[in-house]
């Protein structure tokens, strides 16, 4: 998985736009907040295992498939803060390039914004 958060995020949205639910019926369905919602539809978050197959039926997804890959995606998140928290402690900076190759967004964020004169450490 190149970016957990975006991966499950990606999937929940295009489940939400192909069955016509609003982010209000899913979180209404759920019982959490809209923000929550459009957090992990983003990719901003991952939404916590427990509440997987409750997620799963209030976007119409097969429950055992998502929890599976829920479980992959928090698995993966999980590797990369201690990757980078290993870099940390080893007092090198903490890594650009994930080892898929790809930019991390959250540094990707920073360096943008390091161009743009809104750089905050």
């Amino acid at each position: 998985m190149i970016n957990p958060e975006r991966e499950i995020g990606s999937i929940l949205a295009k489940a939400r736009f192909t069955s016509t639910k609003t982010i209000r019926d899913i979180a209404i369905s759920i019982r959490v907040p809209q923000s929550n919602i459009s957090s992990w539809e983003t990719g901003n978050r991952l939404p916590s295992l427990h509440r997987a197959k409750e997620i799963a039926r209030a976007y119409g997804l097969d429950e055992d498939v998502f929890s599976q890959m829920l479980e992959k995606a928090l698995a993966e998140h999980k590797r990369l803060i201690l990757v980078r928290k290993d870099a940390n402690r080893k007092g090198k900076r903490k890594p650009d390039v994930v080892f898929s190759g790809e930019i991390n967004p959250g540094w990707l964020n920073r360096i943008v914004n390091k161009k743009a004169g809104r750089y905050y450490e």
